[in-house]
């Protein structure tokens, strides 16, 4: 036994130093092995393979990567909208949300229904001269040959503004709802939509000079040089009413929904909006003189000494002799009116009025 102990001490003692002698004794380095081919550069083809650039030279072209076309991605949100754009026809100008104009011999007055207030642009080169506030949710507006006045549909009465400068000259109560205004050289008429009559204000001062029943909704008003006129929308017709004492001279069949009128020194034009057309009527008897297609949702109508200026879905130039179509402009427009060169189109939706040369 004790010749094993021994024995197994030896090969104890023996085995640790190989251990030693072999760590401290490592054998001579070996020869360097030949240099690695790596990528040096990937190059997208744009059909789904890719070329391997090597460092060695050479280059390998993968097969196409391109994996199945995945499931359709959720519609986005809606982007903002841009700016509009100027008009290749005419000139535009900022004037708020724009839907009714006027003329006062030198300045355009556009209305601002959204934000109660009106804006005066210089007709020559269409420079902002001010913005003036009016009353609640203004519809329409006229020039009495010194001041502007503005139809308030909420408030049920109309805003007196000195076109000079703009300064507030009173306020003053007619019917329920005034949607439309016009001037016959001494007072200023004004249709009630919301109570089926219109009011006559003394020009100079505002005094009431009476109260007129006419037909159900009336929503447009003018002069003819004696008379006063109203599109009744619901009535489908137009009254005739004698602009000295606001006697009812007739009233006068003109289509489905007569919305707006203007004269033309002989015939009255009435705009149909339900049916796309205007009516020419005699101003004299209101005899029919023909009814011309004007395209869909017509609004606003204006004269320029020889064309009659329909707008709405297009913008649409009659000849007022014969009716004959001159010309159509695609464009949106809310109202129109005549600067004796120019016509003026407000255009709502993108917060101008644009000036096209008549």
């Amino acid at each position: 036994m004790k010749v094993i102990r021994i024995l197994g001490v030896v090969v104890l003692v023996l085995m640790l130093a190989g251990l030693v002698l072999g760590t401290a004794c490592a054998g001579a380095k070996g020869e360097e092995g030949p240099t690695g081919v790596g990528i040096e550069s990937v190059v997208n083809n744009g059909d789904g393979t890719f070329t391997l650039e090597m460092t060695d030279g050479s280059s390998f072209t993968t097969p196409n990567q391109t994996g199945p076309q995945g499931a359709k991605g959720d519609k986005g949100d809606k982007g903002d909208r841009g700016l509009q754009g100027p008009y290749a026809w005419g000139t535009s100008f900022l004037a708020g949300v724009a839907s009714s104009l006027c003329f006062d011999g030198t300045n355009i007055w556009a209305v601002d229904y959204v934000y109660d207030k009106v804006t005066k642009l210089r007709a020559s080169d269409g420079a902002n001269l001010g913005t003036f506030a009016v009353g609640d949710l203004p519809s329409a507006i006229c020039f009495d040959g010194s001041n502007i006045w503005v139809t308030n549909l909420n408030d049920d009465n109309v805003t007196k503004l000195r076109a000079s400068d703009g300064a507030n000259l009173g306020t003053f109560a007619v019917g329920d709802d005034p949607q439309a205004i016009c001037f016959d050289g001494s007072n200023i008429w004004v249709a009630n939509a919301g109570s089926h009559n219109v009011t006559k204000l003394r020009a100079s001062d505002g005094a009431n000079l009476g109260t007129f029943a006419v037909g159900d909704l009336p929503s447009a008003i003018c002069f003819d040089g004696s008379s006063v006129w109203v599109a009744n929308d619901l009535s489908h017709n137009v009254t005739k009413l004698r602009a000295s004492d606001g006697v009812n001279l007739g009233t006068y069949p003109a289509g489905t929904n007569p919305s707006s009128l203007c004269f033309d020194g002989t015939s009255i034009w009435v705009v149909d909006h339900a049916k796309g057309n205007v009516i020419k009527l005699r101003a004299s008897d209101g005899s029919n003189q023909g009814t011309l297609p004007v395209g869909q949702q017509p609004n606003g109508i204006c004269f320029d000494g020889t064309d009659v200026w329909v707008c709405g879905g297009s913008v649409v130039e009659l000849r007022a002799s014969d009716g004959a179509c001159l010309r159509v402009i695609p464009a949106l427009i809310s109202d129109l009116c005549f600067d004796g060169v120019n016509i003026w189109m407000a255009d709502a939706d993108h917060g101008v009025v644009t000036k096209l040369p008549a």
